[in-house]
């Protein structure tokens, strides 16, 4: 059994050198600082109209790892989306939509309401 977080971003024209370094370096530092030796989010910059798309598995070994794992996720993906504001985002763990709320980002209600 694993928990995954699939991701696919698009539009119609491709993304500049500007967004590239930008999301280069979103993603590098990222999985740097991302705290489980388990999957990473990998950037290949594909042709339009699906301009970057992937999945990452989160870590099952306890519930605070996956916990943990989710929300640096999900604050990475909020960090992505707002350095490409102009495109189409779709961002799901396993068959679940996650929102997007303009202020927060994506976030799950009720998941860190513990913390």
């Amino acid at each position: 059994m694993s928990i995954s977080l699939y991701y696919s971003i698009t539009r119609a024209h491709p993304i500049t050198a500007v967004e590239n370094a930008a999301i280069e370096e979103i993603v590098t530092r990222q999985n740097l600082e991302f705290p489980f030796d388990h999957e990473l989010i990998d950037f290949e910059p594909d042709t339009p109209p699906t301009i970057f798309s992937g999945s990452t598995a989160l870590p099952l070994d306890a519930p605070e790892s996956t916990t943990a794992a989710l929300a640096h996720w999900l604050h990475a993906f909020t960090e992505l989306r707002r350095a490409l504001p102009d495109a189409d985002w779709q961002l799901e763990m396993d068959d679940l939509d996650i929102p997007w709320n303009d202020v927060e980002g994506y976030s799950l209600p009720g998941l860190f309401d513990g913390e």
